[in-house]
């Protein structure tokens, strides 16, 4: 999987591990879960990072789709603000 933002804004630098705990797994035909084995990092830069998810599925992988689940939308929120009366050494 390649996991890519047009504008990334830092969001993938260091503190990516966000990425990794989302939920991959693969649905069979009656629609069970099926949880990867593992995962493996294939690339990183500042605007996406690439995922192996490891499955063991001896079948083979007619019939199973593959979900990624993200809990929610990467928006970027500037807030203004203001330090007053702070005490400094």
């Amino acid at each position: 999987m390649r996991f890519a933002l047009e504008e990334a804004n830092g969001s993938l630098q260091s503190h990516r591990n966000w990425v990794f705990q989302n939920l991959s797994y693969l649905l069979d035909k009656d629609g069970k879960p099926i949880e990867n084995a593992g995962f493996e990092t294939t690339r990183q830069s500042p605007n996406d990072v690439g995922v192996a998810y490891l499955f063991d599925v001896p079948e083979g992988l007619d019939g199973l789709t593959w979900v990624y689940e993200t809990p929610a939308a990467i928006v970027d929120l500037p807030v203004d603000y203001e330090l007053k009366d702070i005490e400094l050494p």
